[in-house]
């Protein structure tokens, strides 16, 4: 049997005698109290991470001679996102990461040096959009042939032997000189 009556306040309030008919709606009141103080904490944190980062910047050479449009990639020795960079014509590059393009971590890296040149394959009819002429490989095509501009052994971080600290400050240049014959 149903009754007209309405139900008493404590009932239609929830605990304590607020709220909107919900149980334990009182614990949000306290979320939304706490919540300015949380973002603030979080994007301090966040900002200010204390993590101290300097410009890199350094030229490649073989041999004496600068090595044009080379990649070049510190890889911190601790572990964490590399810093790369590429070289222009006169064998200068300058590093950067994802997360910040105007420097690098302090601390020490290993560093690899990849230059290559990769020639053969069937490029597509209009294969020159955004991601440049892609080869294609079929039953017909023969694969590309891939030249090292620079030896092998020096691209991997692990097996390059170069090593290089970034300091704070402004003066951290790498000359990388590499061998032909490594």
């Amino acid at each position: 049997m149903c009754s007209n009556r309405a139900a008493p306040a404590t009932a239609r309030r929830g605990i304590g005698g607020r709220g909107t008919g919900r149980r334990g709606t009182g614990g949000w009141r306290l979320v939304r109290k706490l919540f300015p103080s949380l973002v603030f904490l979080v994007g301090a944190v966040g900002c200010g991470g204390g993590v101290q980062v300097a410009p890199v910047s350094g030229i490649v050479t073989l041999d004496g001679k600068p090595v044009a449009d080379a990649s070049v990639i510190f890889t911190p020795s601790s572990g964490g996102t590399p810093a790369v960079g590429r070289t222009d014509s006169a064998g200068e590059f300058r590093l950067k990461t994802s997360s910040r393009p105007q420097g690098v971590p302090i601390g020490l890296y290993r560093v690899a040096v990849i230059a290559k040149q990769t020639s053969g394959g069937v490029t597509p009819p209009g294969g020159d959009g955004e991601f440049g002429s892609l080869p294609v490989y079929g039953r017909s095509s023969k694969p590309p042939r891939t030249r090292w501009l620079t030896p092998p052994a020096y691209a991997k971080p692990e097996s390059s032997g170069l090593q290089f600290e970034v300091k704070p400050g402004d003066g951290n240049r790498a000359e990388l000189a590499l061998t032909s014959s490594r």
